[in-house]
């Protein structure tokens, strides 16, 4: 079996759909912002590990933890997530 995989553009493109932030995203994937950043990185070009491609996966085909936060929950200097998330 092979293990999943997903390009650091097809990552941060899968990030800005759900509407997160990589400071989100990583305390929802219980990983390190410097991690999320790593990733998306266009001179590091790291994939990411499988556990997180399968999560990112899951959350791409609408899975939500119970500790998913609301978009309200989000707002930061009253500009919503997802506006926060293209930055």
């Amino acid at each position: 079996m092979s293990k999943p995989t997903m390009t650091p553009e097809e990552f941060r493109d899968v990030r800005i759909a759900l509407g997160v932030t990589q400071k989100q995203l990583a305390s929802l994937l219980e990983t390190a912002p410097a991690t999320i950043s790593n990733i998306e990185s266009p001179t590091i070009r790291r994939r990411p590990p499988p556990r997180i491609v399968q999560l990112m996966e899951a959350y791409a085909a609408g899975y939500r933890p119970e500790h998913w936060p609301t978009e309200q929950k989000w707002r930061v200097g009253g500009r919503t997530n997802k506006e926060l998330a293209n930055v």
